[in-house]
């Protein structure tokens, strides 16, 4: 508990997972190509560091996060820009979908997302009333990298 609710970290990498719980988090084994292992509507918080160019369907993954987010939920995602690092994207084998601001932003708008923010850099935004890099001070985002949120849309 970070003072901002409970943190659960997912991955299908027993290692990650260990070396998370070893720091006191709690986990959970998934893989980010199925439903997540929580209710629709229960979570406050997505956060995808650094996990979407390795999926090969965003959209889907990003609509799952939208199931499971409460109403106005927000999914916080941060990817490398396509823009910026074009001739290393494919360096690492597990990039399978680069994104630009625009993609990003499409993505999250098809998943059922309002933008709420983009930007191309700077560790220093905030996510509501909680400071991303004082909840996760090893978060690294620079102008390499895309950070974008979106919250959840009620429908009329």
């Amino acid at each position: 508990d970070l003072g901002h609710g409970t943190v659960v970290g997912i991955d299908n990498d027993w290692g990650c997972l260990r070396a998370a719980s070893g720091r006191g988090l709690r986990t959970s084994a998934a893989s980010l190509l199925r439903p997540l292992p929580f209710r629709n509507a229960s979570v406050d918080l997505v956060l995808l560091v650094h996990v979407i160019e390795h999926i090969p369907d965003g959209v889907s993954l990003l609509s799952e996060a939208c199931r499971v987010l409460r109403v106005d939920g927000r999914v916080a995602v941060v990817t490398p820009n396509w823009w910026k690092v074009w001739r290393h994207f494919y360096d690492d084998p597990t990039h399978v979908h680069p994104y630009t601001p625009a993609s990003l932003a499409t993505a999250l708008v098809s998943a059922g997302f309002e933008m709420t923010r983009r930007t191309g850099h700077n560790v220093g935004w905030k996510l509501g009333r909680t400071r991303l890099w004082e909840v996760f001070p090893r978060l690294c985002f620079t102008g390499d990298a895309i950070f974008a949120v979106g919250r959840k849309r009620v429908e009329p």
